[in-house]
């Protein structure tokens, strides 16, 4: 199995624990060549929170897999973020728009966590 596949079914995992199955998740192998540019390394994701879209992006630079494991369930926790994040990064949000994505991360949490 390579990295790149050992991350993908790594994120997949994360994703189906997660329940972010509501969520488009399109990856890459490699950084784009802005992210290397910006000091980017290992992966990094970028959501589309309109479209309920993430793009995953893995660079192999990882040499074992603990460390290709941490960085997937790394990308998948942003994910899991990211209605919270573009609230907050936006705000432009009302307290009740707030609680319910507080909420919601509540629930699956509580799913989760034993």
């Amino acid at each position: 199995m390579t990295h790149f596949s050992l991350f993908k079914k790594e994120c997949q995992y994360w994703i189906d624990r997660l329940e972010l199955n509501n969520i488009t998740f399109y990856f890459h192998n490699g950084l784009k060549p802005e992210d290397k540019d910006d000091g980017v390394e290992g992966a990094c994701i970028y959501t589309n929170i309109k479209n309920c879209q993430v793009d995953v992006y893995y660079d192999n630079r990882d040499k074992n897999q603990k460390s290709i494991k941490q960085s997937a369930k790394h990308e998948i926790l942003h994910a899991l973020l990211m209605k919270l994040s573009s609230l907050g990064k936006g705000r432009q949000f009302t307290f009740q728009e707030y609680e319910r994505e507080e909420e919601e991360l509540v629930h699956k949490l509580e799913k989760i966590i034993t």
